[in-house]
């Protein structure tokens, strides 16, 4: 007797063992048209096809798949009989031919007047609302055409679209729209306080068996009030964008006039930039020139020394003690021009060594350096002409 009972229990844990899990958390979902199947399964187990069969009220349609969900829209929306009959899913898992047990989902429909656990609604099309002084309106295209159910009616249905626009929830205003109908339009009247807005609602009804129900509306505007609204927002972003602009164009002025006024050096820091050799040796343009008066060691020789005519060609003599220029001389002519003339020099000077063109004369004193004296080499005062009538005194050296 035990040893039945053990055995018993052996061959129910290998059924059981060899059993294929079913799967779990089964939902129906319909968002608009969108109708899909979902459903949970251990991704652990070996692989697993899953059978998917809706089923209606006189019919049966099987899918398959290896997904965990599954989309009925097609299917669903093929036809008026499948739309808005009562619908079930049933889904079963197979692994290598073994099948689990058949897991049911929630019954649904789209038509109000099914009893099903799950109703499903559709949306309006957009709506275009109009005010004008003559009248306004409200419009919008045949959901029959919209979502292309013109070819899943069947015939004899006459669907008709029952709806109501509603004027900020305050008046409401009834419209009807007929298979035959393109677009559908109902006249409303707004007050002079009343935002130009509306919000729909309505029915679709299939003879007087079925009806599908079209969701409340979002709040719909006049495009009179959709431009009040877009031309203050152009307004707003056109001054930021202005104050911006003005920002920035200050900004680049400021460091525009920055740039521009970095002092330049003073003529003075330039001469100071200038090398040594350019300091010392080039000449001013205009020169001021100073009469200077220099006094040399009085002279052991006598009164009665000739004048170095031979300077300016000329005999005439001289006395130093008569002008009361002892030991002085005043010579013509530029530093150049007495340098060539022999007069800043200790060299002889000759009548070609005379400055007779020099346009300044410069009063210098003249000292030599008294390496042999002779008959000639004590200094001489001369008599110099510088040209234009000009007659200077000075003396020379040698």
């Amino acid at each position: 007797m035990d040893g039945a009972f053990t055995a018993l229990l052996l061959v129910i844990c290998v059924a059981s063992s060899d059993a294929v899990q079913p799967p779990s958390n089964l939902t129906v979902s319909c968002q608009n048209l969108q109708t899909t199947v979902s459903w949970d399964y251990s991704d652990h187990q070996p692989h697993t096809i899953f059978w998917v069969t809706v089923s209606g009220s006189n019919f049966e349609r099987p899918f398959n798949t290896t997904d965990h969900q599954y989309d009925l829209s097609e299917f669903v929306w093929s036809s008026e009989k499948y739309y808005l009959d009562f619908l079930c899913v049933t889904v079963t898992a197979v692994q290598d031919g073994s099948e689990s047990e058949v897991v049911r989902s929630k019954s649904f429909s789209f038509s109000q007047l099914q009893s099903v656990d799950l109703k499903c609604e559709l949306n309006f099309p957009p709506v275009d609302v109009r005010v004008a002084e003559m009248g306004s309106s409200v419009s919008f295209r045949n959901p029959l055409d919209f979502y292309k159910l013109r070819g899943t009616v069947e015939p004899g249905s006459a669907p008709e679209l029952k709806y109501t626009v509603s004027l900020d929830g305050k008046s409401d205003f009834p419209g009807l729209c007929s298979e035959m109908d393109t677009n559908c339009k109902c006249d409303v009247k707004f007050s002079e306080d009343m935002e130009k807005c509306v919000t729909l609602k309505g029915e679709l009804f299939f003879g007087s068996s079925h009806e599908v129900k079209f969701n409340k509306t979002e709040k719909f505007c006049s495009e009179e009030n959709t431009a009040d609204g877009t031309v203050v927002l152009a307004v707003v972003l056109g001054s930021i964008f202005l104050v911006v602009l003005i920002v920035a164009a200050v900004i680049i002025f400021k460091v525009k006039a920055w740039t521009m006024k970095i002092p330049s050096p003073s003529p003075h820091v330039m001469n100071m930039k200038r090398s040594p050799q350019q300091r010392c040796c080039s000449p001013s343009v205009d020169p001021d020139i100073s009469p200077v008066s220099t006094f040399e060691q009085p002279s052991t020789h006598p009164k009665d020394d000739n004048c170095a005519g031979h300077l300016q060609g000329s005999d005439s003599g001289c006395d130093h003690s008569s002008y009361g220029y002892e030991g002085r001389a005043c010579l013509g002519g530029s530093n150049l021009d007495l340098e060539a003339a022999g007069l800043m020099s200790g060299a002889n000077g000759t009548d070609e060594d005379s400055a007779d063109g020099s346009q300044s004369t410069e009063c210098v004193s003249i000292s030599s350096m008294e390496e042999e004296r002779g008959a000639y080499d004590s200094r001489h005062f001369v008599h110099m002409d510088m040209g234009g009538g000009d007659m200077v005194n000075g003396y020379t050296g040698n």
